[in-house]
């Protein structure tokens, strides 16, 4: 009876261990994705000064009106991308803590089954040993009996 309920439970604890490990490659997706937004945010945010210093330079040494505008409404697209990207980063950023949760969440589970499975494989082996060492105790007191 305890062998199959020690079964039973080390399935349940395998498919806790697998759901431990789709978490932990879902976590490596998030940080993976996390790292390009972040990426991308630096990137448009060295554009961004790149292309500020272009307007330093040109200014200095005289542009047109139209020019200037032209700059201008080129740094103002520029900086609503960089806004955007924020914002990309930051839901990035909050999915990364919650997929940590998550897999935290999984290991504790999985951890619980496998001291559980542990506890009633021990409890199970007790109980073997105790049949077979009754078994014995029989046969001796049967071969005694027999004897006298």
């Amino acid at each position: 009876m305890n062998n199959d309920r020690v079964f039973k439970l080390s399935r349940v604890a395998q498919l806790a261990e697998t759901e431990r490990d789709r978490a932990a490659g879902h976590l490596q997706e998030r940080r993976e994705q996390h790292g390009a937004a972040q990426s991308q945010l630096s990137q448009l945010q060295a554009f961004q000064q790149e292309y500020e210093q272009h307007l330093r330079e040109a200014s200095a040494s005289g542009m047109s009106a139209q020019q200037l505008r032209d700059y201008r409404r080129f740094l103002a697209s520029l900086a609503e991308a960089i806004q955007q990207q924020e914002g990309v980063v930051q839901r990035s950023d909050e999915a990364l803590g919650q997929q940590r949760r998550e897999l935290q969440q999984r290991s504790q589970h999985h951890s619980r089954m496998d001291d559980l499975v542990a506890r009633y494989r021990k409890q199970a082996q007790r109980e073997t040993d105790k049949q077979e060492q009754r078994q014995l105790d029989d046969r001796y007191a049967a071969r005694h009996r027999g004897e006298r």
